[in-house]
């Protein structure tokens, strides 16, 4: 079982060693590390609820990602895109996009490579999981077609 754990705790040296960047307080997932299809598994280790931003930079019409996980939760991403930058935000009723936080603070990584990714899902980026419970985590997974790969 494959697993590379990723602190996003400001450890430039173990964060560039899996060629993960942290860019001011923001987490760039870099997909071009591994051949399959690399599974982010990310848990909010802090007492307050996030939302995890994509922001689209391109200038195009292309929408942007969010998703809210809640303290002590999971959120699962599927990532085929190079160099995705996601930002970390305080929930907060009135606009949440103007509280940002450092991620490395906030969120921890897990790249899992050891998961079969279902055929329709290839060549895909989506949130697998989101907001769930740890004992949730794999059932959920399993739910939407991702087994674990067997040694």
């Amino acid at each position: 079982m494959t697993r590379k754990w990723i602190f996003v705790l400001c450890l430039v040296a173990a964060v560039a060693t899996a060629r993960n960047y942290l860019v001011q307080g923001k987490v760039t997932l870099n997909a071009t590390v591994f051949p399959a299809s690399p599974l982010y598994i990310i848990h909010n280790i802090s007492d307050e609820p996030l939302w995890l931003v994509h922001e689209n930079t391109t200038g195009t019409a292309q929408a942007g990602w969010s998703s809210q996980i809640d303290p002590g939760r999971w959120t699962v991403l599927l990532m085929q895109q190079h160099n995705f930058t996601l930002s970390c935000h305080l929930v907060e009723p009135a606009n949440p996009a103007n509280v940002v936080v450092p991620c490395e603070k906030h969120i921890q990584i897990t790249i899992h490579d050891d998961y079969k990714v279902p055929e329709e899902a290839k060549n895909q980026s989506y949130w697998v999981v989101e907001n769930v419970a740890s004992d949730d985590v794999e059932s959920d997974m399993k739910a939407r077609g991702f087994e674990p790969i067997k040694e």
